[in-house]
C-alpha cells in the first residue's frame, strides 16, 4: 500500500503540466448528478508559474463529442469542440476543476493556440473575468 503511494507521487513528480496540454486523470468515483466522474481527458489551464509551485493544477474535463449509439451530442454555447488524440470531443468549462497533479495520468496531446483562445474566451464569459465591470460595481 505505501509502496503504491510512493509511485504515485514519484509519477506525479516527474509529469511538468503545462497550459494547453490534454492529459488521461484519473476523475473522482463519487459524483452526484450530472458532475464529471471517472477516467477522461483534462485540458491543464493554469498558468505556468502556479502548475510549477503547486501541488495542484487547473483542469477542464473533456467528454466525447458522439454519446454510445453515435448520436452527436448537443454541445452548449460555454462548451468548445476539440480533437484530441483522433478523438473529437468537446470541453467542458463549466466544469472548471483544480486537482491534485497525482491524478494526471499520460499525456494524451496539445490544443492548438487558436483553440486554446477561444476556450479562455468561452471560461471568461462563464465566469465573468472583466475586472473593469467589478471596478464599476464598487
Amino acid at each position: 500500500m505505501i509502496e503504491n503511494e510512493i509511485n504515485k507521487i514519484n509519477s506525479a513528480e516527474q509529469i511538468k503540466p503545462q497550459f494547453g496540454e490534454v492529459y488521461k486523470c484519473a476523475f473522482y468515483d463519487e459524483t452526484i448528478g450530472t458532475e464529471i466522474r471517472g477516467p477522461r481527458p483534462v485540458l491543464v489551464i493554469s498558468t505556468q508559474w502556479y502548475n510549477e509551485e503547486s501541488d495542484r493544477i487547473t483542469i477542464l474535463p473533456l467528454t466525447r463529442a458522439f454519446n454510445k449509439s453515435g448520436q452527436s451530442k448537443k454541445v452548449y454555447a460555454w462548451e468548445v469542440r476539440v480533437k484530441v488524440d483522433n478523438q473529437e470531443g468537446k470541453v467542458m468549462t463549466d466544469q472548471i476543476h483544480n486537482i491534485d497533479k497525482q491524478r494526471l495520468r499520460e499525456k494524451r496531446g496539445e490544443l492548438p493556440p487558436e483553440t486554446m483562445a477561444e476556450i479562455m474566451k468561452q471560461l471568461r464569459m462563464l465566469i465573468n473575468i472583466f475586472p473593469e465591470k467589478v471596478k464599476a460595481k464598487l
